[in-house]
């Protein structure tokens, strides 16, 4: 597939409001503080988490509906599937899937089937320059001890794929909740922001205080009462898969560019908590405007909680770094 390049947005006719993922590039952020990445992409960053993934895999997590490309970019333009996009900070793959949504040409992989005439690996008889036009979310990344392990019940034999509809349905809708929130609370979570190139940073900094957290959510689907069991979900599998564990209470007190040195298992885990953290902090501004039920209150707690293994350095979960450092002997 050949890259479309640079293309005017244009507007999307009445009537043809767009719905699931292909929401989120309309949105004037989205993809900015997390990423839009490719099938190559993709497999790079799942092999710095440990994962090992060919575009076979790939192929056959879509083939069976149990992890699907956000996008997929086709190579025929549709005036009735045009999308009206905000071209703000364009770069890489963010900038594909725009100028495809402007031109008709991008589609959401949810709503369709697999079909042989989409190929992820390279035809023989093509010419250079040609991709598949699969993209992905990096928060998909989070899903991969289970896509894979679910991959390889099928193969075995084990499973059938249409049983894990309900719950691929809901990692999806969480996928997407997860890209719509990302500009407004994931620099807050990193310690960093993101100003891409051509962007308006006065404009990212309103959407941050600015942006109705409901909206957004109801843009993908997504019901806010649903945001404190999922983040509980992303925590309760970090803490039955990390090897830093034990080190969480002072992990929560390092900063992106310490995150960023961990590989593997531990990578993956810190994802897992800064999804979670993400999901918690959209409850949390919701509870401040009275939409939601507070958080529960963890002082005085006799057990432990997945809330007690939030990535935050405030609350009752966590406590100073002084008295931390004291505990380990530092």
């Amino acid at each position: 597939m050949v890259d479309p390049g640079s293309q005017p947005a244009n507007q999307t006719p009445q009537g043809n409001a767009a719905t699931g993922a292909l929401v989120l590039i309309s949105m004037p952020f989205t993809f900015t503080q997390d990423e839009l990445l490719n099938t190559d992409g993709f497999i790079r960053a799942a092999k710095a988490r440990g994962f090992e993934l060919t575009l076979e895999d790939l192929q056959a997590l879509h083939n069976n509906r149990l992890l699907l490309p956000l996008y997929r970019v086709s190579d025929t333009p549709v005036i009735g599937r045009r999308i009206d996009v905000v071209p703000d900070g364009n770069v890489n793959d963010r900038r594909q899937a725009q100028a495809a949504a402007a031109a008709g040409r991008l589609r959401d992989p949810a709503d369709e089937g697999y079909s042989a005439a989409w190929p992820y690996n390279s035809p023989e008889d093509e010419q250079p320059g040609w991709w598949n036009g699969f993209l992905y979310s990096s928060w998909q990344l989070n899903d991969l001890h289970l896509v894979v392990r679910d991959l390889a019940w099928v193969r075995s034999g084990f499973l059938n794929p249409t049983d894990r509809h309900g719950v691929v349905t809901q990692r999806h809708r969480r996928v997407l909740a997860l890209a719509a929130l990302a500009p407004r609370y994931l620099p807050g979570i990193l310690g960093r922001l993101s100003v891409p190139p051509g962007m308006d940073s006065d404009r990212l900094e309103r959407f941050r205080i600015d942006s109705d957290v409901l909206e957004l959510l109801d843009a993908v689907g997504f019901k806010p009462a649903q945001l404190q069991a999922e983040a509980e979900n992303l925590l309760l599998h970090a803490r039955g898969r990390d090897p830093l564990s034990k080190w969480l209470p002072l992990v929560r007190h390092a900063n992106y560019s310490a995150w960023s040195k961990l590989s593997g298992e531990a990578l993956h885990c810190l994802w897992l908590r800064i999804g979670a953290e993400v999901l918690l902090r959209a409850h949390e501004d919701l509870a401040a405007d009275a939409q939601l039920e507070p958080l529960p209150d963890l002082s005085g707690a006799q057990w432990l909680t997945p809330l007690h293994d939030r990535l935050s350095r405030t609350g009752p979960h966590a406590t100073p770094l002084e008295q931390e450092l004291g505990s380990f002997g530092l």
